[in-house]
């Protein structure tokens, strides 16, 4: 069903990860302890020492994410001049 990878596709394929693990794709909460998985696993703890800081300090990417959450009420959210 699939063809065997040639460099050329394990090349584009480490590219695509790569890019996955931006700040353009992916933004890092380090403020939940999570597994890696979409299945409910019950309620999230928190990293105590890092909310603490988040608390005194604001995070910007957070600041993003929140209002990614309501942007449909708002309209588009910038991040580092992008949409």
């Amino acid at each position: 069903m699939y063809r065997y990878p040639d460099e050329d596709l394990r090349r584009q394929a480490a590219f695509l990860l790569c890019y996955l693990g931006t700040d353009e794709i992916s933004i890092e909460n380090r403020y939940s302890k999570r597994q890696l998985t979409n299945d409910k696993i019950g309620v999230p703890s928190w990293r105590d020492e890092l909310m603490e800081q988040f608390l005194n300090e604001g995070d910007p990417k957070m600041e993003y994410i929140a209002k990614r959450i309501v942007e449909k009420f708002e309209g588009p959210v910038m991040l580092h001049g992008r949409a």
